[in-house]
């Protein structure tokens, strides 16, 4: 992996957290079905 890609990651990481954190209950809901939604997709192969 490439420096650039690990601090991109990182990033990402920090920015997820934040929004978790500073997110209501109505939010963190529809983040928990937006990445479910995502990862079987993505086992679909779509």
């Amino acid at each position: 992996m490439s420096p650039s890609s690990a601090a991109l990651k990182q990033y990402a990481a920090v920015q997820v957290q934040s929004s978790v954190s500073e997110a209501t209950p109505h939010r963190l809901t529809a983040m928990l079905f937006d990445g479910a939604m995502a990862r079987i997709n993505q086992a679909k192969g779509h």
